[in-house]
């Protein structure tokens, strides 16, 4: 029989609430979907802008290639932006790919959105880059 964690269940959603969303992140659902009790939810790990990658978030990842994604309240839209990386499950390719995100899906979104000015998230509207 499966097991339903309730609780866990409602963590995701006040999580979502209490930061103002009206809908979960991918991980957020992946992490509801293994909470009902799923048996087919992807494996995946969250690592934080602030951390880098480690040897033990690939450990738990099974196959020989890893997707990284961006995850962004303003970023609806992650190819456009480059967030979306498919790599080796080793970790110096990671740690390649983690770095060049960092650095790139700013950039490219920004441009993204100067060029698409109906994808503008409200909160964005208005900026300007450096000329």
């Amino acid at each position: 029989m499966t097991t339903v964690d309730y609780d866990a269940i409602t963590r995701i959603f006040e999580k979502a609430h209490a930061d103002g969303r009206t809908s979960l992140y991918e991980h957020e659902a992946y992490d509801l979907l293994a909470a009902t009790g799923a048996e087919a939810a992807p494996v995946h790990r969250l690592i934080p802008v602030d951390r880098r990658p480690h040897q033990g978030d690939l450990d738990a990842i099974p196959g020989d290639r890893v997707v990284l994604k961006v995850v962004s309240p303003d970023i609806t839209h992650k190819t456009e932006a480059h967030g979306i990386r498919i790599v080796a499950r080793e970790i110096g390719a990671v740690e390649a790919a983690f770095e060049l995100m960092l650095r790139e899906v700013p950039e490219v979104y920004a441009r993204h959105l100067e060029e698409h000015q109906a994808h503008m998230p409200e909160a964005l509207r208005g900026l300007a880059g450096a000329e």
